[in-house]
């Protein structure tokens, strides 16, 4: 299933179509449930569908709700990641600056710095 790409127009319609309707689908099955055990904690319980349930159910939440305009794709070359980009100006480049970030800045350092 995929929620994001750079297909043709009339491809990528199609698939983001298909890609709804079983999003949508899956999103339909019943969540994971909770407990409180005997330790007053709370307990995830439920199968591997349950568990596809709630996370389809909550990217259908991020994708249809107020911060979808706040998603992006990580600028890494290598890197599949989408975030949130909250910071002020929405330019935020990097999944993660520990990881991408740095990975892309310490690449572009030792460009400038060879001879």
């Amino acid at each position: 299933m995929a929620i994001w790409g750079t297909d043709s127009r009339a491809l990528a319609s199609a698939r983001r179509q298909a890609d709804r309707e079983l999003l949508n689908q899956v999103a339909a099955g019943m969540p994971v449930g909770v407990r409180l055990d005997d330790e007053a904690a709370v307990r995830r319980v439920g199968d591997l569908a349950t568990a596809m349930a709630t996370v389809a159910r909550e990217s259908v939440e991020l994708l249809g709700g107020p911060l979808a305009w706040e998603i992006r794709e990580c600028d890494e070359e290598r890197c599949t990641r989408l975030y949130l980009d909250g910071s002020r100006h929405r330019s935020r480049r990097w999944c993660d600056m520990r990881e991408c970030g740095n990975r892309a800045k310490a690449a572009a350092f030792r460009a400038r710095h060879r001879t």
